[in-house]
């Protein structure tokens, strides 16, 4: 039953983690804004932010979900430990990036985004991608936290499987024990018949005195008549 289970649990890991990655849109970057003017330079800044937002937000909810299987996958025995420093490790890359998006935010939301100076463009442009490496480190992290899962998982599968076939060793040797019991009760068997025939010798020894003495009778008896 329980082999069932890890191997129903293992199934919905890899579906259900299987598109964990979030999507960067091609030249969404922040090292293409230097082409847009000051208005343009702040509308692509804010959808680089939008997407970077979303993506913490996605990525957490799955490692939040990821550490929830992972614990209960530890409560039937199984060795997590590793996922769950790779989950936790994450965890910290997706809170530094979303500090880095409420920074990146404060500075985009702007009334006139003519009125912000080229300085404060630059620094947006840092944190921007400062940001972006922190959530592909993020994404990364989790990966081998999925995949740790994996491994562990596949690990206890064969640790059951060895389990099961010690316990056929064990049955076999059981089997072979009793094998040998009946072969000692035969030899008890054997021993008993022994002693049968010694009683039968003894039987025709005691015949052998019987007639010894009627031969002996007879002698006398007729001497007596002489």
């Amino acid at each position: 039953m329980k082999k069932i289970i890890l191997t129903t649990v293992l199934v919905a890991v890899f579906v259900f983690f299987g598109s964990a990655s979030p999507a960067m849109a091609k030249n969404g970057g922040p090292d293409n804004i230097d082409k847009a003017s000051n208005i343009g330079k702040v509308q692509k800044l804010q959808s680089i932010f939008n997407r970077f937002e979303a993506a913490v937000n996605r990525l957490g909810a799955l490692n939040n979900r990821l550490s929830a299987v992972s614990k209960k996958i530890a409560e039937m025995g199984v060795d997590t430990s590793e996922t769950d420093a790779l989950v936790a490790e994450a965890e910290a890359k997706l809170a530094a990036a979303a500090e880095l998006n409420a920074s990146l935010k404060a500075l985009i939301d702007v009334e006139d985004p003519n009125e912000i100076p080229a300085e404060i463009i630059s620094e947006i442009k840092n944190l921007a991608s400062e940001s972006k490496g922190l959530i592909e480190e993020a994404r990364d992290l989790m990966k081998d936290a999925l995949r740790a899962l994996r491994d562990a998982i596949r690990n206890a599968l064969k640790d059951n499987d060895d389990e099961g076939d010690e316990g056929d060793d064990n049955d076999d040797d059981e089997g072979d024990d009793n094998d040998d019991e009946g072969d000692e009760g035969d030899d008890n068997d054997d021993e008993g018949d022994e002693g049968d025939d010694n009683d039968d010798e003894g039987d025709e020894d005691d015949d052998n005195d019987d007639d010894n003495d009627d031969d002996n009778n007879d002698d006398n008896d007729e001497e007596d008549d002489d």
